[in-house]
Parts: C-alpha cells; structure tokens; sequence
C-alpha cells in the first residue's frame, strides 16, 4: 500500500499512523517525493506532524522508494501526487483523499483503456 501526502498528514494529525500500518498487514511504503512533502518541507515551517510522520517511518522502517516522475508531472499537479502515481503503474496501491488526484487517475485510466 502506497500512501500519498495528503492522507499520510492526515493519518498522523488524527494518531492512525500506526493502526494504518498494522491494517496494511505492514505493507506500506512512500516515495521520496512524499516525504520531501511531509517530513522536509514540514519541518521547515515547523508542523509537529513532520515530527510525527518522520518518528513513525523511522520507527517501523517504512521504505522511501525514489521514482522518476518526468512523465506524471505534466498530469498531476504536484510531485507528490505524480510519485504516487508511478509507483502504482509499479502494481501498487495508492491510498489518498485527494480530490484532484482522483480524478486525474480516473482521467488517465480511462484514456489507457479507451
């Protein structure tokens, strides 16, 4: 199970990191664009969450797998989101609560099986 920063932010905002990570049989990773999103840039404003995001990866070796995301970019509206992506094009599943990201996906699936 991939997770997106959308819903990674929101699973350490409400303490679910971990019941999430037990419920995905402890099967999840993220992408190096995702954690710039959640852990770097987070603590660069100073959120608690990227605190929080950063102890629960490292407390349970979640992988952070880097991923080319030229071609997604021009799809998705954010690095994170186009990362996501590829790693599910990889036989992945992305779990996210973005809106947008949704229905670029859906737009492209559809455009693969036209």
């Amino acid at each position: 199970m991939i997770l997106d920063a959308n819903c990674l932010i929101y699973l350490a905002k409400a303490e679910l990191a971990n019941l999430c990570y037990s419920l995905s049989r402890k099967n999840l990773v993220i992408d190096s664009e995702v954690y710039n999103e959640t852990v770097v840039e987070g603590k660069k404003i100073g959120s608690i969450d990227a605190f929080r995001i950063e102890e629960f990866l490292k407390d349970n070796n979640i992988p952070i797998i880097p991923t080319n995301i030229t071609k997604e970019l021009a799809i998705f509206r954010d690095p994170g989101e186009a990362s996501c992506s590829v790693l599910c094009k990889a036989g992945g599943t992305c779990i996210t609560g973005d809106v947008v990201a949704i229905k670029n996906s859906r737009e492209m699936l559809n455009k693969l099986f036209a």
